[in-house]
C-alpha cells in the first residue's frame, strides 16, 4: 500500500543490523495494532525524529517515550542501540522504517494523516523562519559569510527534502485509504449521518442558520454534529460525507482558512468552544506537540484566565514606556511563541478547511480517549486536591459487631469529607441492618438539617421521612436520633422539652468523649451563649464542617461573640476546604466583599465555582454574576446565563430575574420575550419586588404575553406595597390614566409621593405637575 518512503539512506547499518531492525520494527508495530492511541503517538514521534535538528534530536532521544521506542526496535543489541542514539541519521532511518511498516499494515487513519500533515506544514513554516534568521545573522558577519550561508542553504535543502518526502508519503497513503474503502463491494453508511447531511441547510446554532455563519462557526458546528452522530467512531467513507455537508453550507473543502485565526475565534466565543469541546475545561496535561489545536486553545484560555496577569503586566509596562498594545495582541503573540517553543510549529498558517475539520475530529477523539477534557465535577476534585483530606482505613476486622462499628466510622468519615453519596449508601446499608446511629444520619439527610439544600442531589427533602428515621433510630437506642424526634414538636411544647431533658445528660456524655456530632447537637440545645460557642468550637476543632461554618458566621456577624472577621473567615475556610458547598459559597462572598480577607475577585470566583458545580444555588447565582460583570474571571454572558439558569431552576429568585434580563436584552442567548416573561413571573411569584414590577411591564406592554392592563395593575401593586419606587411610580400612572382600573387622582398622588420620597425623579416631576 505504501508509496516508497526513502528520505534517509540506511547505509550506516550492516546488512545483519538492517534485518534485525526490520524484524524488531515489525514485531513492535504488530503489538500496537489494536492500540489506536499508541499508533497515533508513534506516528508523531517518528515524524518528530525525522524532522528534528541535531540539538532537538538529542533532546528527543533522551526522552523516556522515544528512548523506549529505540529500545523496542533494537532489542538486546546494545551496539545497534548505541548507533541509533549517537547518530542522527541512524535515528531518522529507524523512524522512517517504522512509518513504512505502519503504512504497509494500514494502521494510520485518514484523520491522523491529515493532522500529521498539518503539523508538518506548521513545522516547515517555523523552520523557514529559523532559516531566515540564520541568513540575517550571517549577513552581519563579514568573514566566513560564504561558508556560513552555504551551510545554511545545505541545511535548508535537506530539511525541505525531508518535509517534501514525508508530505508525499502521507498524501499517497491518505489517497490509498479512500481508494481501498470505495472499492469495497458493500459500504455501510450511517443512516443518521446521511439524514443530517441532507438536512444541513436547516440546522441552526444559537439561533443562526449554519449557512449564514462565519467560517469558524461552520467548521465547529459541522465537526461537533458529525462527532455526536457517529459517537466518535467513523469510517473514511463517513469522513468524505463531510465534503458534501461543507458544500451545503457554502464552504469549499479546499478553501483556505487561517489556522490560528479559527482557533482564536473559537477561544473568544464561549458558546462556540462549548459546542466543540463540551462543558468543562481543557486539561493542563495536553501535549501541544501532539494535539496542536487543543494545545493552542488551552494556552489561549489560560492566558485569558489564570495567566491573565502576565498580559496585564506586559501591557502596563509597555504603557509606562509610551507604547499601547491591545491585550488581545499580547495574548496572541504569547500563544504563538508558546507553540513555537513547545511544538516547534508556526500556527499562523493557512490550511484547507476540510483538513482543519479532520484535525479537529482527530483531536476530539484523542482528547476524549485520554481524558483531556475535564468536566466540572472532575475540575472540583482537581481544585480541592492536596487539601489534606483524611482517608478511610482499610484495616481488617475480626467480628461482625466490630465490622459494623468499623463501617460506621468509615461512613461518618465519608460524611465529614463531604462525600455524601458514598456516606448515604453506607448509612443506608447499616440502617437496614438495624444500626440506630446510621438511622440518625438518614434522618439528617432527609430533613436536610445541616445542608442548606446540599443533599438535594442525594435525596429529595422529606421532613416526614426524616423524622420517621429518627424515630426508628430512637427505638434502636441511638441518643442523637431520639434527641431529634423532639424537633417534630413546637418549640415551646412540653413534649419537645421532655425529650430534650431525657437525653441531655447522655448527649453531653457523648460530647465530652469527643463525639463531634454530639458536640454540635449539644450546642444547639443550650441557651447559654458561652456554652453554645464552647461546644461549637469543640465540634469544629474535631472536623465537623457544619460547626465550622456556623462558628465562622457567628464571628462574622457578631452572634454570641464580638465581631472578628479574621476568626470568622478562618472557620469558614476550614469548612470550605472540607468540601462543604455552603461554606465555599460563604468564603467566596468573603473574598468578594473583603470580609476578614483582602478583596480578591479571582479567589471569590474560584470558591463560587467549586460550590456551584456541587449544586449550591447561591454559588451558581454568584458565579453567574462573576461571569456577567467580569469580576475575577473572563467576562462571558453565555457562561453567566448557564449559571443563572442552574440557579433559577433551584428557585433562586435573583437568578430568575437576571436570567429574564438576559433574555430581554439578548445577552448570552437569543433575545426571547416569552422566556423573559416566564422567568420574570417565576421570580415575581416568590415576592421579588423588582421582578413583580418587570412582570407588570410585560403585561402593560404586551411583551412575551398578551396586553392585560388589569394584571399589570395587580403586579405593580404587589411591588409598590413592598416599597419599590419604580413600581409605585408605574402604579400611580395607572391611577392617573385609568389603565386597568378607574381613574383616581388621589391614589395617583399618593403613590407618586411614595416614590418621590425615595428620590425617584420621574415621580417627583409627576407629583409637582399634579399639585401645581
Amino acid at each position: 500500500m505504501a508509496k516508497e518512503l526513502q528520505i534517509v539512506q540506511g547505509d550506516m547499518f550492516l546488512p545483519e543490523e538492517q534485518r534485525q531492525l526490520d524484524d524488531n520494527i515489525t514485531a513492535m508495530v504488530s503489538s500496537y495494532k489494536d492500540n489506536k492511541g499508541e499508533i497515533n503517538r508513534l506516528v508523531y514521534d517518528c515524524c518528530n525524529a525525522l524532522t528534528a535538528g541535531e540539538a532537538a534530536a538529542d533532546q528527543l532521544s533522551s526522552k523516556g517515550r522515544f528512548s523506549r521506542i529505540i529500545g523496542n526496535i533494537t532489542g538486546s543489541n546494545q551496539a545497534l542501540q548505541n548507533k541509533i542514539n549517537e547518530n542522527q541519521k541512524a535515528a531518522q532511518f529507524a523512524a522512517q522504517q517504522v512509518l513504512k511498516k505502519m503504512a504497509e499494515q494500514q494502521l494510520m487513519s485518514f484523520e491522523l494523516i491529515s493532522s500529521v500533515n498539518m503539523k508538518l506544514n506548521a513545522s516547515l513554516l517555523a523552520m523557514n523562519e529559523d532559516v531566515k534568521t540564520l541568513y540575517q545573522a550571517n549577513a552581519a558577519v563579514n568573514s566566513a559569510v560564504k561558508t556560513l550561508n552555504s551551510a545554511v542553504t545545505t541545511m535548508s535543502n535537506e530539511l525541505d527534502q525531508l518535509y517534501t518526502g514525508l508530505e508525499k508519503f502521507f498524501r499517497h497513503n491518505r489517497n490509498e485509504l479512500v481508494r481501498i474503502e470505495t472499492r469495497m463491494d458493500k459500504i455501510e453508511r450511517n443512516v443518521n449521518l446521511l439524514t443530517w447531511q441532507n438536512s444541513i441547510e436547516y440546522q441552526e446554532f444559537n439561533g443562526e442558520e449554519y449557512i449564514d455563519m462565519d467560517d469558524a462557526k461552520k467548521l465547529v458546528c459541522l465537526v461537533s454534529d458529525f462527532y455526536d452522530i457517529t459517537h466518535g467512531s467513523w469510517s473514511t467513507t463517513d469522513l468524505l460525507l463531510l465534503k458534501s455537508a461543507m458544500a451545503a453550507v457554502d464552504m469549499e473543502p479546499k478553501q483556505k482558512v487561517n489556522y490560528f485565526g479559527i482557533l482564536k475565534d473559537i477561544a473568544n466565543d464561549d458558546l462556540l468552544q462549548q459546542k466543540l469541546l463540551g462543558e468543562g475545561t481543557i486539561s493542563a496535561k495536553v501535549d501541544p506537540a501532539y494535539l496542536m489545536s487543543l494545545g493552542t486553545l488551552q494556552k489561549l484560555d489560560t492566558l485569558s484566565g489564570d495567566e491573565r496577569y502576565i498580559i496585564s503586566t506586559i501591557a502596563e509596562y509597555m504603557e509606562s514606556q509610551g507604547s499601547t498594545i491591545p491585550e488581545e495582541a499580547i495574548r496572541d503573540d504569547l500563544t504563538r511563541k508558546y507553540m513555537e517553543q513547545m511544538a516547534r510549529v508556526d500556527i499562523d498558517m493557512d490550511v484547507e478547511a476540510f483538513d482543519l475539520m479532520l484535525d479537529f475530529l482527530y483531536t476530539l477523539q484523542q482528547a476524549k480517549e485520554e481524558h483531556l477534557l475535564i468536566s466540572d465535577q472532575e475540575e472540583v476534585q482537581v481544585l480541592l486536591a492536596g487539601k489534606g483530606m483524611p482517608s478511610t482505613s482499610d484495616e481488617p476486622v475480626v467480628s461482625v459487631s466490630d465490622e459494623q462499628e468499623e463501617r460506621l466510622k468509615e461512613a461518618e468519615q465519608l460524611f465529614l469529607e463531604c462525600k455524601f453519596q458514598e456516606a448515604f449508601d453506607a448509612f443506608q446499608a447499616l440502617a437496614e441492618e438495624g444500626n440506630g446511629r446510621a438511622m440518625y444520619f438518614l434522618g439528617e439527610f432527609y430533613r436536610g438539617s445541616y445542608s442548606r439544600g446540599h443533599y438535594r442531589n442525594i435525596v429529595e427533602k422529606d421532613e416526614e421521612k426524616g423524622f420517621s428515621w429518627h424515630k426508628k433510630g430512637a427505638e434502636a437506642g441511638d441518643v442523637l436520633a431520639k434527641l431529634n424526634t423532639a424537633y417534630e414538636y413546637d418549640k415551646e411544647s412540653e413534649k419537645r422539652q421532655k425529650i430534650i431533658n431525657d437525653v441531655f445528660e447522655k448527649v453531653k456524655e457523648l460530647a465530652e468523649n469527643g463525639d463531634c456530632f454530639a458536640q454540635h447537637e449539644l450546642a444547639m440545645i443550650y441557651d447559654n451563649e458561652k456554652q453554645i460557642i464552647f461546644w461549637l468550637r469543640k465540634s469544629a476543632e474535631a472536623g465537623d464542617w457544619s460547626s465550622q461554618l456556623e462558628l465562622g458566621l457567628y464571628y462574622l456577624l457578631g452572634i454570641y461573640v464580638d465581631v472578628d472577621n479574621e476568626e470568622g473567615v478562618k472557620w469558614v475556610k476550614k469548612a470550605a476546604e472540607s468540601g462543604y458547598a455552603p461554606a465555599q459559597t460563604e468564603l467566596g462572598s468573603c473574598y468578594q466583599d473583603g470580609d476578614g480577607v483582602a478583596k480578591d475577585g479571582e479567589k471569590a470566583a474560584y470558591w463560587y465555582r467549586i460550590a456551584a458545580v456541587q449544586g449550591d444555588g447561591t454559588a451558581q447565582y454568584s458565579l453567574g454574576n462573576c461571569y456577567y460583570y467580569g469580576n475575577g474571571i473572563k467576562k462571558s454572558y453565555s457562561e453567566a446565563v448557564k449559571w443563572y439558569q442552574k440557579a433559577a431552576e433551584q428557585n433562586m429568585e435573583r437568578a430568575q430575574y437576571n436570567l429574564a434580563q438576559c433574555y430581554t436584552n439578548g445577552e448570552g442567548v437569543i433575545r426571547d420575550e416569552r422566556k423573559a416573561f416566564y422567568w420574570f413571573k417565576e421570580a415575581a411569584k416568590q415576592g421579588l419586588a423588582m421582578a413583580q414590577n418587570r412582570l407588570a411591564l410585560c403585561y402593560d406592554e404586551g411583551k412575551g404575553v398578551g396586553e392585560d392592563d388589569e394584571r399589570a395593575v395587580i403586579w405593580y401593586k404587589k411591588a409598590a406595597e413592598q416599597g419599590y419606587a419604580p413600581a409605585q411610580y408605574n402604579l400611580a400612572m395607572c391611577y392617573e390614566e385609568g389603565a386597568g382600573l378607574e381613574c383616581d387622582l388621589e391614589e395617583a398622588l399618593y403613590w407618586y409621593k411614595k416614590a418621590a420620597d425615595q428620590g425617584y425623579e420621574n415621580a417627583k416631576k409627576a407629583y409637582h405637575r399634579l399639585t401645581e
